[in-house]
This record gives C-alpha cells, sequence and structure tokens, in this order.
C-alpha cells in the first residue's frame, strides 16, 4: 500500500500526497509569471495594472498606426496637388464632392497635416509614459517575487 503521509508538495508547494486533482503547472500569464502563484493584494493590483496598461497601450499602437496612414495619404494628396494644373476638387463626407481652389485646397491638407503631426506627437508621449510605467511595476513585482522565494 502507498504512503499516505502528506508532505509539501515540491511543484506546488501545498500540502499533498501527489496523487491530487490540484495542477502542478505553472503556466505563465501575459506578463510572463507564473499565474499558479499566490501574490498578496499589492502584487495582484499590480498585475491587473499591468494588463489594463498592456491593452491600452496596444490600443494607443493602432491609432498611431492609423494617423500614420493618414499622414502618409495626405502627403500624397500634397504631392499630387502640386503636380496637378487645372481644377481641383475635393471629396466632403464620403458622397460630395465640390470644386475648389488649389491654394484652399492645398491650405487644408496641410493643416489637417498639422493636426495630425501634433496628435502624433502626444501620441508618442502616452506611449513613453505607458511603457515606463509598465517597466516600473514589472520591476517591482518581479522584486517582490524574489524576496518571498
Amino acid at each position: 500500500m502507498a504512503n499516505s503521509k502528506k508532505m509539501e508538495c515540491e511543484d506546488c508547494g501545498e500540502e499533498c500526497d501527489c496523487g491530487h486533482d490540484h495542477d502542478h503547472s505553472l503556466e505563465e500569464n501575459e506578463i510572463g509569471m507564473p499565474s499558479q502563484m499566490n501574490f498578496d493584494d499589492e502584487t495582484k493590483a499590480a498585475i491587473q495594472e499591468i494588463q489594463i496598461l498592456e491593452h491600452n497601450f496596444e490600443q494607443l499602437m493602432q491609432q498611431k498606426h492609423l494617423f500614420n496612414m493618414e499622414i502618409s495619404e495626405t502627403d500624397l494628396a500634397l504631392k499630387e496637388l502640386e503636380a496637378s494644373s487645372g481644377e481641383v476638387f475635393k471629396l466632403v463626407g464620403s458622397q460630395v464632392i465640390i470644386k475648389t481652389t488649389k491654394e484652399k485646397l492645398s491650405s487644408d491638407l496641410k493643416h489637417k497635416k498639422e493636426l495630425l503631426s501634433l496628435r502624433m506627437k502626444s501620441m508618442d508621449t502616452q506611449e513613453k509614459e505607458f511603457a515606463d510605467r509598465i517597466e516600473e511595476l514589472r520591476q517591482q513585482i518581479m522584486k517582490k517575487i524574489g524576496k518571498s522565494q
């Protein structure tokens, strides 16, 4: 008959006879830490904050990509406008095209590009803030994990 004396499990730290129901695998979560570990409330809150920040960071990166595409399209439109001669038209909304002057359209496109560039600078600042905060939280968590082992 097998020895049923309970001992601390080397894999999970729980007292068991290793003929048990609990899982010994330590799957890593999104931030590269074992998801099975028991964390204090402060550490759990930090992990949750990292997850939220990473989600927001991803959304910001998608926005930046869209803004970069729009800046490229605006640059191309300005280049085509400069090369054109004769009448020019502007798309308003998705269904109306109006006649305008080359100077007015050029001014509008340059203003649009300025606004997009300002927004990109703002997003660059946000990106750095997200990255710095995520790294700060990761270091705090890793420091706590190192102390608890």
